[in-house]
Protein backbone atom coordinates (compact mmCIF):
# COMPACT_ATOMS: atom_id res chain seq x y z
CA UNK A 1 0.00 0.00 0.00
CA UNK A 2 2.95 2.49 0.50
CA UNK A 3 3.72 2.09 -2.85
CA UNK A 4 0.22 2.89 -3.91
CA UNK A 5 -0.43 5.78 -1.88
CA UNK A 6 2.91 7.37 -2.83
CA UNK A 7 2.57 7.25 -6.52
CA UNK A 8 -0.54 7.21 -7.06
CA UNK A 9 -0.71 10.86 -8.41
CA UNK A 10 -4.60 11.64 -9.05
CA UNK A 11 -7.64 11.30 -6.58
CA UNK A 12 -8.65 7.46 -6.08
CA UNK A 13 -10.10 5.77 -4.20
CA UNK A 14 -9.55 1.88 -3.41
CA UNK A 15 -11.88 -0.91 -2.37
CA UNK A 16 -10.91 -4.01 -0.84
CA UNK A 17 -12.46 -6.77 -1.18
CA UNK A 18 -11.61 -9.43 1.70
CA UNK A 19 -12.44 -13.65 0.37
CA UNK A 20 -12.23 -15.34 3.25
CA UNK A 21 -8.72 -14.19 4.79
CA UNK A 22 -8.19 -16.40 8.14
CA UNK A 23 -4.64 -14.92 8.35
CA UNK A 24 -5.00 -11.23 9.94
CA UNK A 25 -5.55 -9.79 6.69
CA UNK A 26 -9.40 -8.15 7.27
CA UNK A 27 -7.63 -6.73 10.56
CA UNK A 28 -4.94 -4.91 8.43
CA UNK A 29 -7.38 -4.03 6.07
CA UNK A 30 -10.08 -2.70 8.49
CA UNK A 31 -7.44 -0.48 10.41
CA UNK A 32 -6.72 0.91 6.84
CA UNK A 33 -10.02 1.72 5.91
CA UNK A 34 -10.52 3.89 9.63
CA UNK A 35 -7.44 5.70 8.70
CA UNK A 36 -8.36 6.51 4.54
CA UNK A 37 -11.30 7.48 3.93
CA UNK A 38 -10.84 6.97 0.26
CA UNK A 39 -10.57 3.14 1.52
CA UNK A 40 -13.81 0.76 1.49
CA UNK A 41 -13.35 -2.70 2.39
CA UNK A 42 -15.64 -5.48 1.46
CA UNK A 43 -15.92 -8.18 3.69
CA UNK A 44 -16.75 -11.98 2.60
CA UNK A 45 -16.86 -14.26 4.98
CA UNK A 46 -15.45 -17.32 2.20
CA UNK A 47 -13.65 -17.00 -0.57
CA UNK A 48 -16.70 -16.77 -3.06
CA UNK A 49 -13.99 -16.87 -6.50
CA UNK A 50 -12.16 -14.38 -8.32
CA UNK A 51 -14.40 -12.93 -10.45
CA UNK A 52 -17.48 -12.54 -8.00
CA UNK A 53 -15.20 -10.80 -5.47
CA UNK A 54 -14.37 -8.27 -8.36
CA UNK A 55 -17.73 -7.84 -9.33
CA UNK A 56 -18.62 -6.95 -5.78
CA UNK A 57 -16.29 -4.01 -6.00
CA UNK A 58 -17.29 -2.66 -9.44
CA UNK A 59 -20.60 -2.47 -7.82
CA UNK A 60 -19.31 -0.29 -5.20
CA UNK A 61 -16.98 1.63 -6.85
CA UNK A 62 -18.14 5.37 -7.81
CA UNK A 63 -15.56 6.21 -10.81
CA UNK A 64 -15.48 6.78 -14.33
CA UNK A 65 -12.38 4.73 -14.66
CA UNK A 66 -11.95 1.12 -12.69
CA UNK A 67 -8.36 -0.34 -12.20
CA UNK A 68 -8.54 -4.37 -11.15
CA UNK A 69 -5.07 -4.41 -9.36
CA UNK A 70 -3.93 -7.48 -7.67
CA UNK A 71 -2.32 -7.49 -4.10
CA UNK A 72 0.92 -8.82 -5.40
CA UNK A 73 1.68 -5.69 -7.63
CA UNK A 74 4.41 -3.05 -6.51
CA UNK A 75 3.26 0.03 -9.02
CA UNK A 76 5.88 2.84 -9.80
CA UNK A 77 5.62 6.18 -10.22
CA UNK A 78 3.01 7.82 -12.81
CA UNK A 79 1.49 4.65 -13.54
CA UNK A 80 -2.30 5.43 -13.63
CA UNK A 81 -1.12 8.52 -15.79
CA UNK A 82 0.44 5.97 -18.16
CA UNK A 83 -2.44 3.80 -18.19
CA UNK A 84 -5.17 6.53 -18.64
CA UNK A 85 -2.88 8.42 -21.26
CA UNK A 86 -2.45 5.23 -23.24
CA UNK A 87 -6.58 4.20 -22.47
CA UNK A 88 -7.29 7.67 -23.75
CA UNK A 89 -4.74 7.53 -26.74
CA UNK A 90 -7.83 6.36 -29.71
CA UNK A 91 -11.21 5.83 -29.28
CA UNK A 92 -12.75 1.94 -28.48
CA UNK A 93 -10.11 1.06 -26.40
CA UNK A 94 -11.52 -1.44 -23.86
CA UNK A 95 -9.24 -2.76 -21.40
CA UNK A 96 -5.37 -1.95 -20.72
CA UNK A 97 -2.39 -3.01 -19.00
CA UNK A 98 1.24 -2.51 -18.16
CA UNK A 99 4.53 -4.24 -18.75
CA UNK A 100 5.78 -6.57 -16.10
CA UNK A 101 8.30 -8.54 -14.92
CA UNK A 102 6.18 -11.56 -14.09
CA UNK A 103 3.08 -12.86 -16.18
CA UNK A 104 2.11 -15.14 -19.35
CA UNK A 105 2.05 -13.58 -22.26
CA UNK A 106 3.04 -10.28 -24.38
CA UNK A 107 3.62 -7.87 -21.58
CA UNK A 108 6.29 -9.81 -20.37
CA UNK A 109 9.56 -7.66 -20.04
CA UNK A 110 13.13 -10.34 -20.36
CA UNK A 111 15.74 -7.58 -20.26
CA UNK A 112 16.41 -5.38 -17.37
CA UNK A 113 17.43 -6.88 -13.95
CA UNK A 114 17.05 -5.04 -9.95
CA UNK A 115 17.08 -6.60 -6.54
CA UNK A 116 15.71 -4.22 -4.82
CA UNK A 117 12.56 -2.00 -4.47
CA UNK A 118 14.73 1.05 -5.20
CA UNK A 119 16.54 -0.30 -8.42
CA UNK A 120 13.09 -1.03 -9.14
CA UNK A 121 11.76 2.00 -9.34
CA UNK A 122 15.14 3.57 -11.02
CA UNK A 123 14.34 1.01 -13.59
CA UNK A 124 10.59 1.40 -14.31
CA UNK A 125 11.85 5.46 -14.99
CA UNK A 126 14.72 4.38 -17.21
CA UNK A 127 11.35 2.38 -18.84
CA UNK A 128 9.08 5.18 -19.24
CA UNK A 129 11.94 7.07 -20.97
CA UNK A 130 13.06 4.51 -23.61
CA UNK A 131 9.81 3.41 -24.96
CA UNK A 132 7.08 6.99 -24.53
CA UNK A 133 4.05 5.99 -25.73
CA UNK A 134 4.50 3.13 -27.00
CA UNK A 135 0.94 1.12 -27.28
CA UNK A 136 0.04 -1.67 -29.18
CA UNK A 137 -2.78 -4.08 -29.33
CA UNK A 138 -3.06 -7.27 -27.88
CA UNK A 139 -6.17 -9.29 -27.88
CA UNK A 140 -5.86 -10.80 -24.01
CA UNK A 141 -4.57 -9.14 -20.94
CA UNK A 142 -3.98 -10.66 -17.68
CA UNK A 143 -5.77 -9.14 -15.31
CA UNK A 144 -2.81 -8.49 -12.40
CA UNK A 145 -3.37 -4.79 -13.58
CA UNK A 146 -5.77 -4.03 -15.91
CA UNK A 147 -7.98 -0.32 -16.39
CA UNK A 148 -11.06 -0.31 -18.32
CA UNK A 149 -13.76 2.51 -18.42
CA UNK A 150 -16.68 2.00 -16.95
CA UNK A 151 -18.87 2.17 -19.86
CA UNK A 152 -17.28 -0.33 -21.68
CA UNK A 153 -17.99 -2.89 -18.19
CA UNK A 154 -21.73 -1.23 -18.84
CA UNK A 155 -21.66 -2.75 -22.26
CA UNK A 156 -20.03 -5.99 -22.16
CA UNK A 157 -21.19 -7.24 -18.61
CA UNK A 158 -19.17 -7.97 -15.46
CA UNK A 159 -17.01 -11.37 -14.77
CA UNK A 160 -18.64 -14.37 -15.42
CA UNK A 161 -18.85 -16.64 -12.61
CA UNK A 162 -18.91 -19.84 -14.47
CA UNK A 163 -15.07 -19.23 -14.13
CA UNK A 164 -14.61 -19.66 -9.92
CA UNK A 165 -12.43 -19.89 -8.11
CA UNK A 166 -10.20 -18.06 -11.25
CA UNK A 167 -8.44 -18.29 -14.42
CA UNK A 168 -9.73 -17.88 -17.70
CA UNK A 169 -12.39 -14.83 -16.24
CA UNK A 170 -9.71 -12.38 -17.89
CA UNK A 171 -9.36 -13.80 -20.84
CA UNK A 172 -13.10 -13.86 -21.15
CA UNK A 173 -13.78 -10.58 -20.17
CA UNK A 174 -10.86 -9.35 -23.08
CA UNK A 175 -12.62 -11.51 -25.93
CA UNK A 176 -16.11 -10.23 -24.67
CA UNK A 177 -14.77 -6.76 -25.53
CA UNK A 178 -13.03 -7.69 -28.93
CA UNK A 179 -16.32 -9.33 -29.87
CA UNK A 180 -18.67 -6.23 -28.96
CA UNK A 181 -15.92 -3.92 -31.06
CA UNK A 182 -13.50 -2.98 -28.87
CA UNK A 183 -9.69 -3.37 -28.64
CA UNK A 184 -7.66 -4.01 -25.54
CA UNK A 185 -4.19 -2.44 -25.40
CA UNK A 186 -0.79 -2.31 -23.62
CA UNK A 187 0.68 0.70 -22.50
CA UNK A 188 4.46 -0.51 -23.63
CA UNK A 189 5.86 2.70 -22.03
CA UNK A 190 4.74 1.88 -18.32
CA UNK A 191 6.01 -0.87 -15.77
CA UNK A 192 4.89 -2.05 -12.68
CA UNK A 193 6.47 -5.41 -10.60
CA UNK A 194 4.21 -7.92 -10.39
CA UNK A 195 5.42 -11.10 -7.68
CA UNK A 196 3.41 -13.29 -8.82
CA UNK A 197 2.07 -16.15 -6.15
CA UNK A 198 1.08 -19.70 -6.25
CA UNK A 199 -2.08 -19.26 -4.51
CA UNK A 200 -3.88 -21.96 -6.67
CA UNK A 201 -1.47 -24.66 -5.08
CA UNK A 202 -0.96 -28.08 -7.08
CA UNK A 203 -4.40 -28.35 -8.25
CA UNK A 204 -3.38 -25.03 -10.59
CA UNK A 205 -2.92 -27.26 -13.69
CA UNK A 206 -6.32 -29.02 -13.53
CA UNK A 207 -8.18 -25.84 -12.54
CA UNK A 208 -6.43 -24.18 -16.19
CA UNK A 209 -7.97 -27.27 -18.27
CA UNK A 210 -11.14 -27.49 -16.61
CA UNK A 211 -11.50 -23.44 -17.17
CA UNK A 212 -9.94 -23.95 -20.81
CA UNK A 213 -12.26 -25.60 -21.92
CA UNK A 214 -15.15 -23.62 -20.30
CA UNK A 215 -13.64 -20.50 -22.29
CA UNK A 216 -13.53 -22.26 -25.47
CA UNK A 217 -17.00 -24.48 -24.95
CA UNK A 218 -18.40 -20.26 -24.97
CA UNK A 219 -16.19 -18.12 -27.25
CA UNK A 220 -15.20 -21.10 -30.19
CA UNK A 221 -17.38 -21.55 -32.84
CA UNK A 222 -16.20 -23.37 -35.66
CA UNK A 223 -18.60 -22.83 -38.79
CA UNK A 224 -16.68 -21.70 -41.60
CA UNK A 225 -17.13 -19.43 -45.16
CA UNK A 226 -14.83 -19.37 -47.84
CA UNK A 227 -14.56 -16.32 -49.35
CA UNK A 228 -13.23 -16.23 -53.02
CA UNK A 229 -12.80 -14.04 -56.01
CA UNK A 230 -12.88 -15.57 -59.94
CA UNK A 231 -12.32 -14.03 -63.38
CA UNK A 232 -12.15 -16.82 -66.20
CA UNK A 233 -11.23 -19.48 -63.88
CA UNK A 234 -12.94 -22.37 -66.01
CA UNK A 235 -9.68 -24.58 -66.54
CA UNK A 236 -9.70 -24.72 -62.10
CA UNK A 237 -12.57 -24.11 -61.05
CA UNK A 238 -14.61 -27.43 -60.85
CA UNK A 239 -10.76 -29.10 -58.72
CA UNK A 240 -11.22 -26.17 -56.66
CA UNK A 241 -14.89 -26.40 -55.57
CA UNK A 242 -14.70 -30.71 -55.56
CA UNK A 243 -12.02 -30.00 -52.83
CA UNK A 244 -13.35 -26.66 -50.68
CA UNK A 245 -17.11 -27.56 -50.77
CA UNK A 246 -16.97 -30.65 -47.88
CA UNK A 247 -14.28 -28.36 -45.41
CA UNK A 248 -16.72 -25.67 -45.10
CA UNK A 249 -20.18 -24.17 -43.86
CA UNK A 250 -20.21 -21.54 -46.89
CA UNK A 251 -18.77 -20.72 -49.98
CA UNK A 252 -18.84 -17.09 -50.99
CA UNK A 253 -18.28 -16.71 -54.64
CA UNK A 254 -17.34 -13.35 -56.14
CA UNK A 255 -17.14 -12.89 -60.20
CA UNK A 256 -14.82 -10.16 -61.57
CA UNK A 257 -16.14 -10.17 -64.69
CA UNK A 258 -15.74 -13.95 -66.33
CA UNK A 259 -16.20 -14.70 -70.12
CA UNK A 260 -15.68 -17.92 -70.20
CA UNK A 261 -17.42 -20.82 -68.46
CA UNK A 262 -16.82 -19.82 -64.93
CA UNK A 263 -20.13 -18.81 -63.47
CA UNK A 264 -21.76 -21.60 -65.25
CA UNK A 265 -19.56 -24.41 -64.31
CA UNK A 266 -19.91 -23.11 -60.42
CA UNK A 267 -24.09 -23.04 -60.97
CA UNK A 268 -23.56 -27.28 -62.40
CA UNK A 269 -22.22 -28.10 -58.81
CA UNK A 270 -25.89 -27.01 -57.24
CA UNK A 271 -24.65 -26.90 -53.96
CA UNK A 272 -26.74 -25.01 -51.13
CA UNK A 273 -23.30 -23.95 -49.68
CA UNK A 274 -22.47 -21.88 -52.43
CA UNK A 275 -23.16 -18.44 -52.77
CA UNK A 276 -22.68 -16.07 -56.12
CA UNK A 277 -22.12 -12.53 -56.45
CA UNK A 278 -21.03 -10.45 -59.16
CA UNK A 279 -18.52 -7.57 -58.26
CA UNK A 280 -17.44 -4.18 -61.03
CA UNK A 281 -14.29 -4.57 -61.28
CA UNK A 282 -12.14 -1.32 -60.23
CA UNK A 283 -9.05 -2.49 -60.58
CA UNK A 284 -8.22 -2.93 -56.99
CA UNK A 285 -8.21 -6.85 -55.55
CA UNK A 286 -8.82 -5.60 -52.18
CA UNK A 287 -11.66 -4.01 -52.65
CA UNK A 288 -13.43 -7.10 -54.48
CA UNK A 289 -12.12 -8.95 -51.98
CA UNK A 290 -13.94 -7.51 -48.84
CA UNK A 291 -16.90 -7.35 -51.12
CA UNK A 292 -16.84 -10.65 -50.30
CA UNK A 293 -15.57 -10.64 -47.12
CA UNK A 294 -19.49 -8.97 -46.15
CA UNK A 295 -21.08 -11.46 -47.84
CA UNK A 296 -19.57 -14.29 -45.65
CA UNK A 297 -22.00 -15.71 -42.90
CA UNK A 298 -20.89 -17.83 -40.79
CA UNK A 299 -17.97 -17.63 -37.55
CA UNK A 300 -14.58 -17.78 -39.38
CA UNK A 301 -13.57 -16.65 -42.92
CA UNK A 302 -11.18 -18.89 -44.75
CA UNK A 303 -9.80 -17.11 -48.50
CA UNK A 304 -8.77 -19.13 -51.29
CA UNK A 305 -8.44 -18.90 -55.06
CA UNK A 306 -9.71 -20.53 -57.55
CA UNK A 307 -6.38 -21.97 -58.89
CA UNK A 308 -5.68 -23.51 -55.31
CA UNK A 309 -6.72 -26.74 -52.72
CA UNK A 310 -6.03 -27.23 -49.64
CA UNK A 311 -6.19 -30.48 -47.77
CA UNK A 312 -7.66 -29.83 -44.63
CA UNK A 313 -9.04 -26.99 -42.33
CA UNK A 314 -8.44 -28.25 -38.56
CA UNK A 315 -11.13 -26.66 -36.55
CA UNK A 316 -10.25 -28.88 -33.70
CA UNK A 317 -7.18 -26.33 -33.57
CA UNK A 318 -8.95 -23.16 -34.03
CA UNK A 319 -8.85 -20.68 -31.34
CA UNK A 320 -11.13 -17.68 -30.46
CA UNK A 321 -9.60 -14.15 -31.50
CA UNK A 322 -6.61 -15.55 -33.25
CA UNK A 323 -5.86 -15.63 -37.35
CA UNK A 324 -3.81 -18.11 -39.07
CA UNK A 325 -1.25 -18.06 -41.62
CA UNK A 326 -1.24 -20.65 -44.28
CA UNK A 327 1.86 -21.30 -46.16
CA UNK A 328 1.44 -21.36 -49.98
CA UNK A 329 3.12 -23.85 -52.11
CA UNK A 330 3.63 -22.52 -55.39
CA UNK A 331 4.06 -25.09 -57.49
CA UNK A 332 6.40 -24.42 -61.18
CA UNK A 333 8.91 -26.62 -63.26
CA UNK A 334 11.59 -23.34 -62.96
CA UNK A 335 14.03 -24.33 -60.85
CA UNK A 336 15.34 -20.25 -60.94
CA UNK A 337 12.59 -19.09 -58.07
CA UNK A 338 14.38 -17.74 -54.73
CA UNK A 339 13.49 -20.44 -51.59
CA UNK A 340 12.96 -23.19 -54.21
CA UNK A 341 12.37 -26.50 -53.00
CA UNK A 342 11.86 -29.94 -54.16
CA UNK A 343 8.17 -31.85 -54.60
CA UNK A 344 8.40 -34.60 -51.98
CA UNK A 345 5.42 -36.40 -53.54
CA UNK A 346 3.91 -36.29 -49.84
CA UNK A 347 0.56 -33.98 -51.26
CA UNK A 348 0.24 -36.90 -54.60
CA UNK A 349 -1.64 -34.65 -57.19
CA UNK A 350 -1.92 -31.52 -54.82
CA UNK A 351 2.08 -31.55 -56.19
CA UNK A 352 1.27 -29.97 -59.42
CA UNK A 353 5.36 -29.47 -60.35
CA UNK A 354 8.42 -30.85 -59.12
CA UNK A 355 9.88 -27.57 -57.46
CA UNK A 356 7.64 -25.32 -55.04
CA UNK A 357 8.42 -22.01 -53.12
CA UNK A 358 6.67 -20.66 -50.38
CA UNK A 359 4.51 -17.43 -49.78
CA UNK A 360 3.06 -17.15 -46.12
CA UNK A 361 -0.33 -14.67 -45.60
CA UNK A 362 -3.04 -14.98 -43.20
CA UNK A 363 -5.97 -17.34 -44.86
CA UNK A 364 -8.24 -18.07 -41.93
CA UNK A 365 -9.54 -15.55 -39.53
CA UNK A 366 -12.79 -14.83 -37.26
CA UNK A 367 -15.44 -13.04 -39.33
CA UNK A 368 -15.05 -9.34 -37.49
CA UNK A 369 -16.36 -6.68 -40.14
CA UNK A 370 -12.85 -4.68 -38.78
CA UNK A 371 -10.72 -7.30 -40.44
CA UNK A 372 -10.07 -6.20 -44.10
CA UNK A 373 -7.77 -6.65 -47.13
CA UNK A 374 -5.53 -3.88 -47.96
CA UNK A 375 -3.51 -2.58 -51.04
CA UNK A 376 -4.87 -2.80 -54.44
CA UNK A 377 -2.87 -5.43 -55.94
CA UNK A 378 -0.94 -8.54 -53.15
CA UNK A 379 -3.15 -7.86 -51.06
CA UNK A 380 -3.53 -9.21 -47.40
CA UNK A 381 -5.22 -8.86 -43.72
CA UNK A 382 -2.61 -8.66 -41.79
CA UNK A 383 -2.00 -5.11 -40.93
CA UNK A 384 -6.09 -5.20 -39.90
CA UNK A 385 -5.30 -8.68 -37.58
CA UNK A 386 -2.55 -6.56 -35.96
CA UNK A 387 -4.14 -3.88 -34.93
CA UNK A 388 -6.79 -5.64 -33.58
CA UNK A 389 -4.30 -7.60 -31.73
CA UNK A 390 -5.32 -10.82 -32.60
CA UNK A 391 -3.03 -13.70 -31.31
CA UNK A 392 -1.16 -15.00 -35.19
CA UNK A 393 -0.67 -18.64 -34.93
CA UNK A 394 0.42 -20.42 -38.39
CA UNK A 395 -1.23 -23.53 -39.96
CA UNK A 396 0.78 -26.83 -40.27
CA UNK A 397 -1.57 -27.35 -43.52
CA UNK A 398 -0.29 -26.01 -46.64
CA UNK A 399 -2.28 -24.71 -49.85
CA UNK A 400 -1.05 -26.03 -52.94
CA UNK A 401 -1.23 -23.39 -55.76
CA UNK A 402 -1.29 -24.53 -59.41
CA UNK A 403 -1.80 -21.77 -61.32
CA UNK A 404 0.25 -20.38 -64.09
CA UNK A 405 3.52 -19.52 -62.08
CA UNK A 406 5.74 -18.49 -65.21
CA UNK A 407 5.43 -15.22 -65.04
CA UNK A 408 8.97 -14.53 -67.18
CA UNK A 409 7.21 -12.63 -69.81
CA UNK A 410 5.11 -9.03 -70.03
CA UNK A 411 1.64 -10.42 -70.51
CA UNK A 412 -1.94 -8.22 -70.38
CA UNK A 413 -1.73 -9.93 -66.84
CA UNK A 414 1.72 -8.40 -65.81
CA UNK A 415 1.20 -5.18 -67.23
CA UNK A 416 -2.09 -4.47 -65.37
CA UNK A 417 -0.10 -5.71 -61.97
CA UNK A 418 2.84 -3.07 -62.85
CA UNK A 419 0.26 -0.42 -63.74
CA UNK A 420 -1.54 -1.27 -60.53
CA UNK A 421 1.93 -1.17 -58.24
CA UNK A 422 3.11 1.94 -59.86
CA UNK A 423 0.15 4.34 -58.87
CA UNK A 424 0.32 2.21 -55.18
CA UNK A 425 3.83 3.50 -55.23
CA UNK A 426 2.91 7.23 -56.23
CA UNK A 427 0.53 7.37 -53.42
CA UNK A 428 2.95 6.15 -51.16
CA UNK A 429 6.67 6.65 -52.16
CA UNK A 430 8.28 5.96 -48.84
CA UNK A 431 6.54 2.87 -48.26
CA UNK A 432 9.20 0.12 -48.51
CA UNK A 433 6.39 -2.83 -49.07
CA UNK A 434 4.92 -1.26 -51.82
CA UNK A 435 8.46 -0.53 -53.29
CA UNK A 436 9.52 -3.78 -52.67
CA UNK A 437 6.61 -5.42 -54.84
CA UNK A 438 7.35 -3.02 -57.53
CA UNK A 439 11.01 -3.76 -57.95
CA UNK A 440 10.16 -7.47 -57.49
CA UNK A 441 7.54 -7.20 -60.40
CA UNK A 442 9.91 -5.07 -62.36
CA UNK A 443 12.42 -7.76 -61.96
CA UNK A 444 10.17 -10.47 -62.95
CA UNK A 445 9.10 -8.96 -65.81
CA UNK A 446 12.67 -8.18 -66.59
CA UNK A 447 13.04 -4.70 -66.56
CA UNK A 448 16.30 -4.41 -65.05
CA UNK A 449 16.78 -0.75 -65.19
CA UNK A 450 13.61 -0.30 -63.21
CA UNK A 451 14.05 -3.28 -61.08
CA UNK A 452 17.93 -1.87 -59.70
CA UNK A 453 16.55 1.76 -59.25
CA UNK A 454 13.58 0.82 -57.27
CA UNK A 455 15.91 -1.51 -55.48
CA UNK A 456 18.42 1.33 -54.88
CA UNK A 457 15.22 3.99 -53.60
CA UNK A 458 14.50 0.86 -50.73
CA UNK A 459 17.81 0.62 -49.80
CA UNK A 460 18.37 4.30 -49.61
CA UNK A 461 14.74 4.32 -46.71
CA UNK A 462 16.48 0.83 -44.97
CA UNK A 463 20.08 0.13 -45.55
CA UNK A 464 19.40 -3.23 -43.38
CA UNK A 465 17.09 -4.62 -46.41
CA UNK A 466 18.20 -8.01 -47.14
CA UNK A 467 16.37 -8.50 -50.49
CA UNK A 468 16.96 -5.44 -52.04
CA UNK A 469 20.89 -5.79 -51.84
CA UNK A 470 20.13 -9.56 -53.33
CA UNK A 471 17.78 -8.54 -56.31
CA UNK A 472 19.61 -5.90 -57.09
CA UNK A 473 22.77 -7.98 -57.25
CA UNK A 474 20.69 -10.13 -59.79
CA UNK A 475 19.78 -7.61 -61.71
CA UNK A 476 22.92 -5.84 -62.33
CA UNK A 477 24.15 -9.76 -63.31
CA UNK A 478 21.29 -9.96 -65.71
CA UNK A 479 21.69 -6.29 -66.92
CA UNK A 480 25.06 -5.52 -67.61
CA UNK A 481 27.37 -8.97 -66.56
CA UNK A 482 28.26 -6.72 -63.68
CA UNK A 483 29.91 -9.66 -61.66
CA UNK A 484 31.67 -6.87 -59.66
CA UNK A 485 28.85 -5.04 -58.75
CA UNK A 486 27.13 -7.74 -57.92
CA UNK A 487 29.27 -9.55 -55.47
CA UNK A 488 29.29 -6.45 -53.32
CA UNK A 489 25.12 -6.63 -53.44
CA UNK A 490 25.66 -10.59 -52.72
CA UNK A 491 28.15 -9.87 -49.54
CA UNK A 492 26.06 -6.94 -48.11
CA UNK A 493 22.96 -9.50 -48.16
CA UNK A 494 25.29 -12.24 -46.62
CA UNK A 495 26.17 -9.96 -43.96
CA UNK A 496 22.90 -9.00 -43.09
CA UNK A 497 21.70 -12.72 -42.91
CA UNK A 498 24.83 -15.09 -43.29
CA UNK A 499 22.55 -18.39 -43.79
CA UNK A 500 20.59 -16.76 -46.95
CA UNK A 501 21.08 -19.43 -49.32
CA UNK A 502 20.44 -17.83 -52.18
CA UNK A 503 22.55 -15.03 -51.68
CA UNK A 504 25.42 -17.21 -51.41
CA UNK A 505 24.74 -19.20 -54.00
CA UNK A 506 24.83 -16.06 -56.52
CA UNK A 507 28.11 -14.97 -54.74
CA UNK A 508 29.71 -18.04 -55.32
CA UNK A 509 28.06 -18.05 -58.87
CA UNK A 510 29.38 -14.75 -59.74
CA UNK A 511 32.62 -15.55 -58.92
CA UNK A 512 32.44 -18.79 -61.10
CA UNK A 513 31.91 -16.68 -63.79
CA UNK A 514 35.36 -14.17 -63.20
CA UNK A 515 36.76 -17.51 -63.47
CA UNK A 516 37.52 -17.53 -59.48
CA UNK A 517 36.53 -21.39 -59.12
CA UNK A 518 38.54 -21.64 -56.23
CA UNK A 519 35.97 -19.47 -54.35
CA UNK A 520 33.33 -20.72 -56.00
CA UNK A 521 33.85 -24.07 -55.03
CA UNK A 522 34.45 -23.36 -51.48
CA UNK A 523 30.67 -21.50 -51.60
CA UNK A 524 29.36 -24.35 -53.11
CA UNK A 525 30.71 -26.84 -50.62
CA UNK A 526 29.67 -24.99 -47.60
CA UNK A 527 25.78 -24.30 -48.71
CA UNK A 528 26.10 -28.62 -49.61
CA UNK A 529 27.26 -29.02 -46.35
CA UNK A 530 23.90 -27.02 -44.93
CA UNK A 531 21.44 -27.97 -47.22
CA UNK A 532 22.11 -31.15 -49.03
CA UNK A 533 19.13 -31.31 -51.35
CA UNK A 534 19.92 -27.57 -52.68
CA UNK A 535 20.20 -28.56 -56.58
CA UNK A 536 21.79 -25.33 -57.43
CA UNK A 537 24.64 -25.73 -55.33
CA UNK A 538 25.50 -29.15 -56.42
CA UNK A 539 25.40 -27.52 -60.00
CA UNK A 540 27.63 -25.00 -58.84
CA UNK A 541 30.10 -27.37 -57.14
CA UNK A 542 29.72 -30.23 -60.56
CA UNK A 543 30.75 -27.18 -63.10
CA UNK A 544 33.04 -25.68 -60.86
CA UNK A 545 34.78 -28.81 -60.69
CA UNK A 546 34.63 -29.60 -64.75
CA UNK A 547 36.39 -26.02 -65.33
CA UNK A 548 39.28 -27.27 -62.87
CA UNK A 549 39.70 -30.51 -64.32
CA UNK A 550 39.49 -28.66 -68.10
CA UNK A 551 42.74 -27.41 -66.85
CA UNK A 552 44.24 -30.77 -67.23
CA UNK A 553 42.17 -31.28 -70.36
CA UNK A 554 38.84 -32.62 -69.23
CA UNK A 555 35.97 -31.35 -70.85
CA UNK A 556 34.30 -27.76 -70.68
CA UNK A 557 31.00 -28.47 -72.07
CA UNK A 558 29.01 -27.94 -68.32
CA UNK A 559 26.42 -24.91 -67.74
CA UNK A 560 24.89 -23.95 -64.75
CA UNK A 561 21.37 -21.56 -64.19
CA UNK A 562 21.95 -18.04 -62.18
CA UNK A 563 19.62 -17.55 -60.22
CA UNK A 564 16.03 -15.86 -60.20
CA UNK A 565 14.02 -13.09 -58.03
Amino acid sequence: MDHLKSFTEQPYEVIFVDNGSTDGTEEYLADLCAKNPNYILIRNPKNIGAGPATNQGIEMSRGDTLVFLNNDVLVTPNWLTGLKKCLESRPGIAFVGPMTNNVSGIQQVNEGKYSTPAEMLGFAADFKKAFKRRYFSHWRLPFFCVMVKREVIDAIGMFDDRFVPGNFEDDDLCARALQAGYVNYVAGDTFVHHFGSDAWGPGLKELLERNKAKFLEKHLKTSISCCMIVKDEEKVIERCLDRILPLVDELVIVDTGSTDKTMELIKEHDSPKVKTYTFEWCNDFSAARNFSLSKATKDWIFVLDADEVVTEIDRTNLYPNTAYRYETRNYTENILWTGNRNSSGEYGPDEAGPFWFPSTKIRLFPNDKRIRFQYPVHEVVEESAYQLGLFIDTSPVPIHHSGRLDLMKEDDKGKRYLELLKQIVADNPSDIRNLDQLAAHNQVLKRWDDAISTWERIISLDPKYKAAWHNKGHALVQRDHDFTEAIKCFEKAMEIDPKDRDARYNYGYSHYKMGNYPKALETAESLIAEYPDYILAQALKNSTTHRMEAKNGGSTNYKIPVWAV
